[in-house]
């Protein structure tokens, strides 16, 4: 969902398929149910999805789908304040939302985005290895094909013989 745009006693919701549906419910009911989700509101008539948000400007927000909301100057500045800057002079080469700078000079430079050191940055490291979460596809009813178990033992064994082979000319 994009965002939900309220209409008296009616709200229609907007999705990035771009065919809207519309529902017999207020938009501050919506905006109570979706209190602790990643919604903001930033008119009087408008609900939004703050991870699709792209730019805020002066006085609209551009969405990814090119879709342009107004924004209030009170909602704009909530917005604004959503973003992190850590280190001498980080900051946001403009108006971003949930953004986040760390590092002397770390500039950031688009929305739900992070950026970690300037430039001059050339290792990022932890005190253990960083990983990447797996994205939960899980293989099932996996059939071995013994053709190729036997190739990539046969490969691994010419390995092993082309080693001892280097081994044995040195």
């Amino acid at each position: 969902m994009l965002f939900f745009q309220g209409d008296a006693n009616y709200t229609k919701i907007h999705f990035l398929s771009g065919k809207p549906k519309l529902i017999a419910r207020t938009l501050p009911y919506i905006q109570q149910k979706t209190e602790d989700k990643m919604f903001t509101r930033i008119s009087r008539k408008h609900l939004l999805n703050r991870k699709f948000i792209v730019e805020i400007g002066a006085d609209f927000v551009v969405l990814s789908d090119k879709t342009i909301l107004p924004i209030v100057r009170r909602r704009k500045r909530e917005l604004l304040n959503s973003n992190t800057f850590v280190g001498y002079a980080s900051d946001a080469t403009a108006d971003f939302s949930n953004a986040t700078a760390i590092g002397a000079d770390a500039k950031v430079d688009a929305s739900n985005k992070v950026r970690i050191g300037d430039n001059l940055v050339t290792v990022i490291e932890g005190q253990v290895p960083f990983t990447n979460p797996s994205d939960r596809r899980l293989k099932e009813n996996i059939t071995i094909n013994n053709s190729w178990v036997y190739l990539l033992v046969g490969l691994t064994n010419q390995r092993m013989e082309c080693t001892r082979w280097l081994i044995q000319i040195l």
